[in-house]
């Protein structure tokens, strides 16, 4: 998180694939919802005031070693962040 923009890079691993999402409550709003989401390596985010705040999820297409149901992949998450004025 550098000036209000949350950016995710991914040092990646030979043949996977991973998709970033950036979740998040928009003011008004009761949910979290994807923001925007990205087939990449690298991608970021501008936070506004708009935004509760936001975090990030990063899906690769890796089969976790012993997952907890069949075809789980490998999934992180950022914690929250939230615009600073």
């Amino acid at each position: 998180m550098k000036n209000n923009t949350l950016t995710i890079n991914i040092d990646p691993s030979d043949n996977v694939q991973y998709t970033i999402d950036f979740v998040g409550v928009a003011k008004g709003e009761q949910q979290s919802r994807v923001l925007k989401s990205i087939s990449a390596t690298e991608a970021s985010l501008d936070l506004t005031d708009q935004y509760l705040f936001v975090r990030a999820r990063i899906t690769s297409d890796r089969i976790k070693e012993n997952p907890f149901k069949d075809r789980d992949v490998e999934m992180a998450w950022t914690q929250p962040v939230a615009f600073k004025p």
